[in-house]
């Protein structure tokens, strides 16, 4: 079984991603990213160019509280999990996932794919580890803002871990502190996979359970990749399975007051193939009980499309082509990553499609009332390379506070080539255009992308990711402006000008003027006045002494 695990993609790069701030007076201009800062690391993490650090999910529960998690090296090389806690806006020093009793000292191969916080210091986090008998799934509890230690998934009955397979928990949902579900996959015999449920009460992970398959399924494969839930026992998960005609339909479970139903056959649009058909579901939203909003691929006679599927009152309805903006290649080639439901009737998915020129563009879909509108080209920032077919657009994650007020995080390649991380935020159902994610104190770095982002609020949101000298980046948003003017009066030219760049704001026009009281070569003032706030970027004018005159 095929899974597309968008964090184990990131090579040298972790994603990040700042929704932005809107110098263009857009529909989102009451939103800013603040500059992101560079994760710190535990202290017995690699150095320089051996480290590698992925930050993979990123949940919070009100302004300034979340939590994050991923991977990164330690001084020997080897892959640890690392959690980060941000509290009152503050991020804390990353700690070392500890890992069960039995995980193997010399290489633990640490993943941690997801996390969901239920309210501040509280949230849950999964993935695997290596006990050196076979990979395990990991299960993590945050309780008042202490991490406890890890335990291992305790697997179905029929489970086979070997050094060669076992298990991987890839999401996680929780619908209040201490009461969460997650799935994965797990191997029930030499060569098959069985889709995993799991289930935490009041803080304690039960036995894991073999999710039950549609009757036409083989049972030689099927995992699920991501689930949703609304509230305590009523979720929805999706993932995919292999079934007696050799396809890979997709796979989709609804859980109700606790009790997990048979799956479902996802249905898919007429024009999917029907020999060889294979179904990737990548993501799923659920806004209120058996109402939720899951996005896929699957591949058609020629190339492969993007699969929208609504659940309404606990029944999946028949899957819902995307379809592109008009730019949109003839050979649909499109991927969706993410999706987010703020109601039972208004969503946003994210992910990447090829237009007519060959170049690879973000996209963005919009459901309101229920119905899903066409496409949308993510509009990239001024620096965005336009030389097709160039262009290699992207956004991996979505995150809805209320109806049509979202934010997206992603990458983009500007025209000197370079890999920029990528924020795009939606309000009052209008789509602004992205912005840039800019690293403080690194104005220097190759490449960056933005992989998790989640919204507390409308206002208030925090992204994950990083750049490859950057060794995780961590951002935040706010509703203030991040252009704060200095105090400048008085001060020799240059020293306003760092000033003014070190606040986020940009020098505008500079004129002299005589004057008896401020030395030759200082500011005398400068517009707007200090104290003001204003977009990225804005323009401080300054009038600066020539001296006294004849």
């Amino acid at each position: 079984m095929k899974r597309l695990a968008i964090w184990t993609v990131l090579l040298l790069i972790v994603a990040s991603i700042g929704g932005a701030s809107n110098s263009s007076g857009s529909a989102a201009a009451s939103t800013y990213w603040e500059d992101g800062v560079q994760a710190v690391l535990p202290a017995h993490a690699a150095t320089g160019d051996d480290q590698v650090v992925t930050i993979s999910s990123v949940s919070c529960t009100s302004a300034g509280d979340c939590s994050a998690v991923g991977s990164y090296r330690n001084a020997a090389g080897r892959p640890e999990g690392l959690l980060l806690t941000e509290t009152n806006g503050f991020w804390e020093s990353g700690l070392e996932a500890v890992l069960p009793a039995g995980a193997d000292v010399a290489d633990q191969l640490v993943d941690l794919n997801s996390v969901s916080c239920s309210s501040a210091g509280n949230c849950s986090a999964v993935g695997s580890y290596y006990d050196g008998t076979g990979q395990e799934g990991l299960l993590l509890t945050e309780t008042g803002g202490t991490w406890g230690p890890g335990l291992e998934a305790v697997l179905p009955a029929n489970a086979t871990v070997t050094e060669r397979s076992g298990a991987t928990v890839y999401s996680v949902s929780c619908g209040s502190a201490g009461n969460c579900s997650a799935v994965g996959a797990y191997t029930d015999g030499p060569g098959t996979y069985a889709a995993l449920l799991l289930k935490e009460t009041a803080g304690s992970w039960g036995t894991g359970v073999e999710a039950t398959l549609p009757a036409n399924a083989t049972g030689e494969a099927a995992g699920l990749n991501s689930v949703s839930c609304s509230s305590v026992g009523n979720c929805s998960a999706i993932g995919s399975y292999l079934d007696s005609s050799g396809n890979g339909p997709g796979l989709l479970l609804t859980e109700t007051a606790g009790t997990w139903g048979t799956g479902v056959e996802a249905t898919l649009p007429t024009n999917a193939a029907t020999t060889e058909q294979f179904v990737d579901m990548d993501s799923v939203s659920c806004a209120s009980a058996g109402n939720c909003s899951a996005v896929g691929t699957y591949n058609n006679a020629r190339s492969n499309d993007a699969v929208l599927l609504n659940e309404t009152a606990g029944t999946w309805m028949p899957g819902i082509k995307a379809v592109l903006p008009a730019n949109g290649a003839k050979d649909d080639q499109v991927d969706l990553h993410a999706v987010s439901c703020a109601s039972a009737t208004s969503c946003a998915a994210v992910g990447d499609y090829v237009d007519h020129a060959g170049n690879i563009q973000g996209l963005l879909l919009t459901r309101t009332g229920g119905e899903w509108s066409r496409g949308l080209e993510a509009p990239l920032p001024t620096n965005a390379t336009t030389a097709a077919p160039n262009q290699l657009a992207g956004l991996w994650s979505v995150s809805c506070a209320s109806p049509g007020n979202c934010s997206a995080a992603g990458s983009y390649n500007d025209k000197s080539g370079r890999f920029e991380g990528l924020m795009v935020g939606e309000t009052g159902g209008s789509w602004a255009t992205g912005t840039e994610a800019v690293m403080r104190k690194h104005a220097r770095y190759v490449a960056g992308r933005l992989i998790s982002v989640s919204c507390s609020s409308v206002q208030y949101c925090s992204a994950v990711g990083g750049f490859e000298q950057v060794k995780g980046a961590l951002f935040n948003s706010s509703p203030t402006p991040p252009c704060l003017v200095p105090t400048l009066k008085g001060r020799p030219v240059r020293v306003a000008k760092e000033a003014i760049r070190a606040n986020d704001c940009s020098v505008g026009k500079v004129t002299r003027a005589t004057s008896r009281s401020i030395k030759k070569g200082r500011v005398i003032s400068a517009r707007p006045r200090a104290g003001t706030r204003l977009d990225r970027g804005a323009r401080i004018n300054l009038v600066v002494s020539r001296g006294r005159g004849r």
